[in-house]
């Protein structure tokens, strides 16, 4: 079967790096975590003060430590059970900041806070992908149709949308995948999908770079088992 090719017009990534365990003792990690970073990136980004924020509550599911990148909206935060890391409006091109930025974070943490071990990962990767025209979207969708929905409410007149979704469970309980996908608020010609890939505790010890590449091949068959395939020709 022909693959439909595809541009990203917009991505977000979020990820969540679990510890085996709760953070009781909140009151030292803000700086502690501001002090990790510092050392992890300032000879690559100018870190202000000004990106650096806390939030105390007397809610231990409240409190958290961030980090602003650059300012905006793509943050690192330290929660009590949980390093998150948010990437909204990506392109290509920011990519190996971003994966920098989480490599280093992730691998100095272990030394910067030796009470608290990683426990499972997960990786949410909502994307818009470009397929380059209306028919190639139609095209998409048309491979899902159930017959039988659309002849149930054939005395409706009715615009009936269908997608796939899927779940991947490994046998031995390494890792999860889920991938949804359906028509993009952005564009006409584009469809919005939806990757989260989990991955279990007992990889928690293992280096960024060895989480991502695992992490990244999932995300890659998930596409793969949709038919879907970037279009790196450059105009």
């Amino acid at each position: 079967m022909a693959k439909f090719r595809y541009k990203v017009l917009r991505e977000f990534i979020h990820v969540q790096q679990y510890f085996d365990g709760i953070a009781l003792e909140w009151r030292d990690l803000p700086p502690r975590f501001f002090k990790s970073l510092h050392g992890a990136l300032a000879e690559r980004l100018n870190i202000q003060a000004s990106e650096l924020s806390a939030n105390p509550s007397s809610r231990l599911s409240e409190v958290y430590a961030r980090y602003n990148v650059y300012g905006g909206s793509s943050a690192v935060t330290l929660f009590a059970d949980r390093i998150a890391f948010d990437f909204p409006g990506i392109t290509g091109s920011d990519l190996p900041l971003i994966y920098e930025i989480m490599g280093a974070v992730h691998d100095n943490f272990p030394a910067a806070f030796p009470e608290l071990k990683f426990g499972r990962a997960e990786v949410q990767d909502l994307c818009h992908f470009d397929l380059g025209s209306q028919d190639q979207v139609s095209a998409f969708f048309e491979r899902f149709v159930f017959q039988s929905v659309s002849d149930s409410f054939k005395d409706y007149p009715s615009q009936i949308t269908f997608g796939p979704k899927f779940q991947v469970v490994s046998e031995d309980g390494r890792f999860r995948s889920s991938a949804f996908v359906e028509s993009s608020a952005l564009s006409s010609t584009a469809i919005f999908g939806s990757i989260n890939s989990t991955l279990a505790m007992t990889e928690g010890s293992k280096p960024f770079l060895e989480k991502a590449q695992f992490m990244q091949s999932l995300t890659q068959r998930c596409l793969n088992g949709l038919d879907l395939e970037i279009d790196n020709v450059t105009s």
